[in-house]
Parts: C-alpha cells; structure tokens; sequence
C-alpha cells in the first residue's frame, strides 16, 4: 500500500470530561485504533440445563453494537428483538465475545452475520437477562506510547464511560425527560434514556467526591457496597446516605434537580453503584512501541475509566 492509501485515523471526540484522582502527568497512548486492540470476554457461569426452548449463543463480534447482534438474530431466527436475550453492552469497535439466548428449537447451524461467529452453543430452560454475566476481561492494546513513566493505577474512580453518552445521548434524554408525557417512546428507549441520565448524575456525585479526595475512602453516613462506598444511581426513593456523605451528594447535585424529579416522576427506583473500580488479575506486557494490559472488572465497570488514571488516551481509528 501506498503511503498515499494509507487509511486515515478517525479521531474520536470525547465531550464529557470529569476530573481524574491521578494529579500526575500521564503517559499519552493510543487506543482502539484498530477493533482487535480491544478485546472483551465476557465472563458467563451457568449451568445449562441441556435441554429447553432457549439457545444460547457465545458469539464473537467484531465492529458490531450488541444491538445490532440483537437484530441480526431476531431476524434470522424469526422471533421478536424484545425475546433475545443478553447480559450486556459490548462496545462496538471491539472483538467482544458475549452470550445471547434466543426463544428458538433452531440449531446454530447456518448462522451467517457479517462481523460475527458463534463459538460455541447451548441449551437452556429461561431468557438470558440483563446484569446476569459475573464481569468482563479485558485484554487492551495502547499504542505509540509518550511521555511519563508508566504507572498502571489498582484502582480509579468507577465512572460510566464516555460509551454510554456518546456525543448527543444525555442531550436526547434530557429532551426527553423535559417532553416524556407529550413524547412517547418505546420501552427500549425509554429505559436508555433513564439510564443515561442515571449515569450522568452518578459521574457527577463521583466528580465531587475526587475533588474532595474521598472517593476512595469512606466517609460518614456513606452506604457501602462490599465495604465499599457507592453513589447514587438516582430515582424514587430517599437516599440512605447521611452526615459528610449526604453534604458532598447534595452539593455535587443541587444544580440538577430538574433531572432528579424529573427521574422520581418517570419512575426511576433508586439504587446504588460503587465509586470505586478495582480490577483482579492486572497483567502489563510490554509490545513494541505500545503495551498490552489484561484485567477483569465488575459487571457494570468500564476498561476505559480505568486506564484514564494511567494515561491519556486518545482514540484513533484506522478501519
């Protein structure tokens, strides 16, 4: 190839940004410029029951949204998109391997879907659902690494990634949630935009609580989670917490208090996450002028929050 065909990098934009715990200088690096240097396997332990009207299907997808998976196998297997199954979100430019069931006596076989293959099968009595997989590991190649010394952080603050809000995603759920009666939107839709907004609310809690430098210790009247602390992920119900804790959640958000009625009204239950990401089985191996981290996260955690306490990522994509 020419250097004039060379493909030009796409880089991709991040919006919203809130502050890092590491007050360091980072190593810069690159990230996902081809889908191969990020790869996930999800973690799914089951005992199948061998037998029922549920396949399920450990597929390895590459450029593909799970919603797009979703669709493909509706399609094929001639059923609803609401019926199949799946435990979570994969990103799209990436070589994931998930689990999806679909409500089918069909076999796997004469499956074929651009950008996707069935690894292995299953038989089983009930829908897979959602939060259902134990975590992801994550094996991520960073590329054309400069800078500071590397330093792979243990852990960092749990944020919701920038996946979840995309460029325009909390502005279309912030319009939504200011037209929901006058707006009708399916059910689907409706529990995307509760969710981002959820998240949105979270990441600012935890913003206050790393600019307070408590958000890696408990403080009183936090809620712990495995003796951790959590934030909330807003909706009806009072929060739990009290004293120091309740004083940095209420500062972090007094100036969003239209999103968390219009949360209560919509009927959003509160619940809590973790503030802090802390991943198992951490691996750093060195490979040319980049490196390949290996780690296991919680379900629910994102690859990229955590490697933003140790570098500054810049997403370049080469097709």
């Amino acid at each position: 190839m020419t250097a004039s065909a060379q493909p030009t990098a796409e880089q991709v934009p991040a919006p919203l940004r809130w502050p890092r715990a590491t007050k360091t200088a980072l190593p810069s690096a690159v990230l996902k410029r081809r889908p191969e240097d990020f790869r996930v396997f999800e973690q799914l332990h089951i005992d199948f029951s061998g037998d029922g009207e549920h396949l399920y299907l450990c597929v390895e997808k590459r450029g593909l949204e799970t919603r797009e998976v979703v669709k493909h196998l509706a399609s094929h297997f001639r059923v609803m998109a609401m019926d199949v199954g799946y435990a979570g979100l994969k990103d799209k430019w990436s070589v994931a391997r998930q689990w999806f069931s679909v409500p089918t006596f069909d076999a796997a076989a004469g499956l074929s879907i651009p950008g996707l293959k069935v690894v292995t099968s299953a038989r089983h009595n009930c829908k897979l659902r959602r939060g259902r997989h134990e975590g992801n590991r994550f094996e991520i190649r960073l590329r054309n690494l400069a800078g500071a010394e590397i330093q792979v952080r243990d852990t960092a603050p749990n944020y919701f990634g920038q996946q979840r809000f995309g460029t325009a995603n909390l502005d279309r759920a912030r319009a939504w949630l200011h037209q929901r009666r006058q707006r009708q939107v399916s059910r689907a839709e409706r529990g995307w935009h509760l969710s981002v907004l959820r998240s949105y609310l979270f990441n600012e809690v935890l913003a206050e609580r790393v600019v307070a430098g408590s958000w890696c210790r408990t403080l009183p009247g936090d809620v712990l989670l495995d003796g951790k602390a959590t934030g909330p992920l807003w909706g009806r119900g009072r929060s739990a917490t009290g004293a120091a804790a309740a004083t940095l959640e209420n500062r972090a958000l007094a100036g969003h208090r239209a999103i968390c009625e219009g949360l209560e009204f919509a009927g959003a239950r509160q619940s809590r996450r973790a503030l802090v990401a802390a991943p198992r089985d951490l691996t750093v191996t060195p490979e040319g002028d980049g490196v390949v981290i290996g780690f296991t996260l919680a379900t629910g955690a994102y690859a990229t929050s955590f490697l933003a306490e140790s570098f500054a990522l810049v997403e370049e994509r080469v097709p």
